[in-house]
């Protein structure tokens, strides 16, 4: 796997991972993911510890999906781990995203505040549903395009920056697609 390091030291490897690597090994996935290239590239240093948490994460502090690209924090002990996660939980450290979203997304600025749960039709798929977990995103429009190709979304396309307040699965491409603003060439949730 061809996976850039953008940062190293003792303690923390942060790698930019590419769009369509899957992050963690599960029963589904069946290509190599991001936790078969970090195993091989660290080995012992990684077996070493027997602590639970650190192993089952492989040092991963946080996921990204399959589909998105951009900075991965990996701890290369349990300590380290221990120190990111407490950070993430306490949201001492942001996650921001930037996107190109179907449509002329206005105002310049706002908050989501929706629930998600996975979709009752599509396993694969979420969706906003008042059962679901509490869900917060706020965007910022960095750039508005026109698209003249497009008889829809009013011919526009909208650059945003984006920081998610919390961590749903595929939160950012379900709530832009709820409000209308579909994430540019997303083939799950960019509707008809």
């Amino acid at each position: 796997m061809d996976i850039e390091v953008l940062y190293e030291d003792k303690e923390t490897l942060v790698i930019n991972k590419p769009v369509g690597l899957v992050v963690n090994r599960a029963d589904s996935v069946k290509e190599p993911t991001v936790q078969d290239w970090i195993e091989e590239r660290m080995g012992e240093e990684l077996r070493q510890y027997e602590d639970k948490v650190f192993r089952q994460r492989s040092g991963f502090c946080h996921r990204l999906d399959k589909e998105t690209s951009g900075c991965l924090v990996i701890a290369k002990n349990p300590e380290a781990l221990r120190y990111y996660l407490k950070l993430f939980k306490d949201r001492k450290l942001a996650k921001e995203y930037v996107a190109l979203v179907h449509g002329r997304v206005e105002p310049n600025e706002g908050t989501v505040v929706l629930p998600l749960k996975r979709s009752l039709f599509d396993r694969e798929k979420w969706q906003v549903h008042y059962e679901g977990k509490r869900a917060v995103t706020e965007w910022t429009v960095l750039e508005r395009y026109k698209y003249e190709q497009s008889e829809h979304w009013k011919n526009a396309l909208t650059y945003l920056r984006l920081n998610l307040k919390t961590g749903r699965t595929h939160q950012i491409r379900v709530h832009m697609s709820f409000l209308g603003w579909p994430l540019f060439a997303d083939e799950k949730y960019l509707n008809k």
